[in-house]
């Protein structure tokens, strides 16, 4: 019964991920993961790339 559990509430969040990704398109990855900054090394010229 606990694995009947555990794939009804993990086939429910695949739905609502789906649902969401269908209505706001791709932006709910930004939304679930931090966007990524710029990069932070000390003396990392971005001109150079």
């Amino acid at each position: 019964t606990v694995w009947i559990f555990v794939a009804v509430l993990s086939a429910v969040v695949c739905l609502i991920m789906v649902w969401a990704v269908a209505l706001k398109g791709y932006s709910v990855v930004t939304c679930i993961l931090p966007p990524v900054p710029g990069p932070k090394i000390k003396g990392f010229d971005t001109h150079l790339l």
